[in-house]
């Protein structure tokens, strides 16, 4: 029988969410409550009024997808489908929670914390504070309602991506996580025009590929497998999420969505500028704030524990109140709208590996910002500057985009990049970002406390001639 739901509530892109009881439990938890008081893009509503958007409306999207998806995915999957019906429920429960609390341990002003928690030297994130909360606050709820630990360590693997399987629709490929955000935040941002993506499409074309061992190892070392003929291929315990080649245009159009997202909202320079103010904030009141302080130099998420209760309250009302209280000169600008200003942007590409080595280090920033503030004192001119490199990343793994296609009879799994369909004809916005490494970038920029133009020019020329002469992502 299917999911029994409780309730529904309004949402204005899907019309109505359903929730189970299990579902409303956790909702009511104060860990989860307190996402109300998360913005989902904190420095873009200064730039586009509307979007005061939150984390906990973001979750209860990001569940519902995950749902639909899993219900389509285990209903194209023989193995899947000759379970009990009460085991396809619990399957489809379990994916439906793991997106409703893939960003339960997000903090406040949402990935400008993790920028606050990388500048105090925390070796953490929020996936390792939902990690945290799932396992030693949810966890007791679960098993109100049958799940036991076995079921809980599977949602936190699916979250940390310790696990491939149906429940990587969150994390994994094109994600619900990004299908939800994408949409989410065209629609509360007013830029439909840039973010909004043709989810029913993709959600209708994601299928579970099983493989042998062999079709895996060609896949992954080549990215291309032709799938051979195996007997009895429901029974293979290895699947991959794949998407029909009858959804590229959507596939092209999501990539598309995200490029445009990032630069018009994400990387906004005046949103960039005020999150990084926000983050100045937090690190001057920190000493201030025990909670906060509690972070620096914290190196594994087992020392939150203790601290869960004072986590919850732990939220954008609260440190703006203490932001407030404190008279940081950061929050007194952003309000007046004078903000720093753009001086000087350069946009590279990054893999996620080379972004942990150079976004994150601290001495690499250090180095240009005092460098810079030499010659700038050197000229005579007394104006603070910052390097901002903004969290997260525009980046997605296309090597584990996989596109199910048919050729002269045969079925074919590419990674996107290999898919050789990326035509005139198909989807040639698409071949010609990946082509030219658009799907991975990083845009910094030197924000400078001015807005006399000619400072600008002269600091921009300055920050220019160090950093296009400095050490590059590529060295």
């Amino acid at each position: 029988m299917p999911l029994k739901y409780e309730d529904m509530l309004r949402d204005p892109i899907y019309g109505y969410i359903y929730v189970t009881k299990l579902e409303e439990d956790v909702i009511n938890t104060p860990y989860f409550q307190r996402l109300r008081f998360i913005k989902q893009t904190p420095g873009a509503a200064f730039v586009y009024p509307s979007a005061n958007h939150t984390r906990f409306e973001h979750s209860l999207g990001v569940m519902h997808l995950a749902g639909e998806l899993a219900e389509k995915l285990i209903y194209r999957d023989e193995r899947l489908m000759e379970k009990a019906e009460g085991e396809k429920d619990k399957l489809i429960q379990k994916v439906r929670l793991t997106g409703l609390l893939h960003d339960i341990g997000h903090g406040p002003f949402s990935h400008v914390f993790e920028e606050f928690l990388n500048d105090v030297n925390a070796r953490v994130n929020h996936e390792d504070f939902s990690e945290l909360i799932i396992r030693e606050k949810i966890h007791p709820i679960l098993e109100r309602h049958d799940f036991d630990d076995t079921d809980v360590i599977q949602i936190t693997d699916w979250l940390r991506d310790r696990e491939y399987g149906i429940g990587s629709v969150v994390v994994q490929s094109i994600n619900v996580d990004a299908l939800d955000y994408l949409t989410r935040d065209a629609y509360h941002t007013g830029t439909i025009e840039y973010g909004w993506v043709d989810v029913k499409r993709i959600i209708d074309n994601m299928l579970l590929i099983r493989l042998t061992a062999e079709e895996e190892d060609d896949l992954r070392t080549n990215g291309i497998v032709t799938l051979r003929e195996v007997p009895e291929r429901r029974n293979l315990d290895k699947a991959i999420l794949a998407i029909s080649d009858r959804a590229i245009i959507a596939v092209e159009s999501f990539f598309l969505s995200r490029l445009q997202m990032f630069k018009a909202v994400y990387y906004h320079r005046t949103a960039r500028a005020i999150e990084r103010g926000l983050v100045k904030c937090m690190e001057e009141i920190a000493n201030d704030v025990p909670i906060l302080k509690l972070f620096t130099n914290m190196s594994k998420k087992e020392e939150l524990l203790p601290h869960v209760g004072e986590f919850v309250s732990l939220n954008d009302y609260f440190l703006v109140g203490k932001i407030l209280e404190k008279e940081c000169a950061e929050i007194r600008a952003i309000l007046d709208r004078k903000q720093r200003r753009t001086a000087y942007e350069k946009t590279e590409t990054a893999s996620v590996d080379e972004f942990g080595l150079y976004a994150r280090s601290l001495e690499r920033r250090k180095g240009f910002e005092d460098a810079i503030m030499e010659k700038l004192s050197e000229e005579n001119i007394d104006v603070r500057v910052v390097l901002d490199v903004p969290f997260p990343l525009l980046s997605i793994n296309v090597g584990k985009v996989y596109i199910k296609y048919d050729e002269e009879g045969t079925d074919r799994i590419a990674a996107i990049r290999n898919y050789g369909r990326l035509d005139r004809e198909s989807a040639p916005i698409l071949k010609r970002m990946i082509a030219q490494n658009m799907l991975w970038m990083i845009e910094q920029r030197v924000l400078a406390d001015t807005d006399k133009v000619e400072e600008l020019r002269k600091i921009g020329n300055i920050a220019r001639s160090i950093m296009e002469g400095g050490p590059s992502l590529h060295i």
